[in-house]
This record gives structure tokens, sequence and C-alpha cells, in this order.
């Protein structure tokens, strides 16, 4: 398992990371989504994961029992940063060696339930129940513009490789593809 996604004591929700034995931080730990793995390293899978290690703990800044349960989890593509959508209307940054928020992305009323890096890092695709895809600065945190709308709520985000495309999957199963800089389903 690359992640670990689990309900905390309280009525505080956790993001656990882990460490598989023989794989340093930051390599061979990927989002939840079907991206490969970092260069040089394998894709952890409960088949060859071995002993799994505890690092840390994270907390969802703002999340309250009872929130939205779907969440997205997505590696910056150095495996520095770790990004979180939780259904709620704020994405937290964190720095993954420290467990620093870095940034808070604050997107007024919006249930945010999918989010994604670019392959370069430097922006971040959120969506989520209002239908509205939205572009992240991840190194300033300021938001860049909404990409467009879907026709329900938006569930998962995935960059393509060349960051110039994004896909968006919706709950009912509404895929499409968006030209990034013509803000365009392709």
């Amino acid at each position: 398992m690359e992640t670990m996604v689990g309900q905390g004591r309280g009525s505080m929700r956790r993001i656990a990371l882990v460490l598989i034995q023989s794989v340093l931080i930051g390599f061979g730990m990927t989002s939840c989504s079907a991206k490969p793995p970092l260069p040089g390293s394998q894709r952890i899978t409960s088949a060859n994961a071995g002993s799994v290690q505890l690092l840390k703990t994270l907390s969802i800044p703002g999340f309250t029992k009872g929130a939205v349960s779907q969440s997205s989890i997505a590696f910056s593509p150095d495996g520095r940063l770790l990004i979180g959508a939780c259904g709620i209307n704020q994405v937290p940054i964190w720095d993954v060696q420290s467990g620093v928020v870095r940034h808070l992305f604050y997107d007024g009323t919006r249930q945010i339930a999918a989010c994604d890096f670019s392959p370069d890092g430097k922006v971040i695709a959120c969506g989520g129940f209002d239908q509205t895809i939205t572009l992240w600065d991840a190194d300033t945190g300021q938001k860049v513009r909404d990409l467009g709308s879907t026709e329900s709520p938006v569930w998962e985000l995935d960059f393509s490789a060349d960051g110039k495309k994004l896909v968006s999957c919706t709950v009912l199963d509404d895929i499409r593809l968006w030209d990034v800089a013509q803000n365009t389903i392709i």
C-alpha cells in the first residue's frame, strides 16, 4: 500500500504516511492514482510491501466528523510535498519531511474532493461537488483560474505526462479530457 487514509482518534481525520522497508523517503511512493512510480523505483503493492513503518500522521486542518468521506491525495513529482482534498473547502499541502502545512488553499463554500499535481509540480488541479475544476499555483498557494465545469461532482483528476492535458471523472462516470492551456474540452 502506498499511502493509508483512515479515521484518527476523536473527530479528526488523519493521513498516515508509510515507508516500506528498503524504500527511501520520497522514492517509490506515488499518489493513489494509476501514475507510474518515480524513476528508478518500483510501485509498492500489497504483494511486495513487506513490513510497513508509520512515519508520521498529518492532521487535516478544518476537517470535522461528518464531513464528506471522499478524499484524494497526491505526492508532488519530486515526492517532497503531499496534497489532500478531503471534501471540505480547504486543501492543505504538507511538506512530507517536516509534516508542516506549507499552503492551505481556501475556496469559499466548495467541497473539494479531487486533486493532482502537474508533472512539473508547479500547478495543482482541484475539483469537487460544485462541479468546477480549479488550477492553483503550487509554490504560492494562489488560485490561477477555473479550468471549466462538469455536469456532476468531480471525483478524480489526473494530468497527462506532459502536463498539457487533464482528465476528470465525475460521480456519474462522465470522463472529460481538458486542454489545460486552452481551457477547453478535447
